[in-house]
């Protein structure tokens, strides 16, 4: 299985959850973003864990940073599959360019942006979760 994100410009972004066997590859299940104008968009799988964080530019809100958790969640109530919005988080409070994002382990993700507040310097940051277990 694969985690993918997709972030269109002028249109709702998802995350997809792909199914690969052999050659073929199938949609088992998605989830929309809030944003309607993504940028930057990285899906970052949190260590061994069955968690990600998808970390974007949001150009529907002037270009802020943010970070939205998401669950995967296998024989849920009876589906397959699905997928379980997290918490989101509005990292920066100016336009941020050139975002990537890379998982350090379970529940960590180095961010790494040009900060459009005037210096145009280059930033970093850690981001940690914390996900209630069940």
């Amino acid at each position: 299985k694969a985690l993918v994100g997709y972030g269109p410009i002028k249109a709702q972004g998802e995350v997809v959850l792909v199914g690969v066997s052999g050659v073929v590859a199938e949609r088992l299940v998605s989830l929309a973003f809030r944003s309607t104008n993504m940028d930057d968009l990285h899906v970052v799988a949190l260590g061994g864990t069955k968690k990600a964080l998808a970390v974007y530019r949001d150009e529907a809100d002037d270009g802020l940073a943010k970070a939205q958790e998401v669950d995967v969640y296998e024989d849920f109530n009876g589906a397959s599959h699905s997928l379980g919005p997290g918490s989101l988080v509005t990292f920066t409070h100016f336009r941020a360019e050139s975002l990537v994002a890379i998982g350090l382990n379970g529940t960590a993700v180095l961010v790494a942006y040009r900060a459009m507040d005037g210096t145009e310097q280059g930033r970093a940051v850690i981001l940690g979760t914390s996900f209630n277990e069940q």
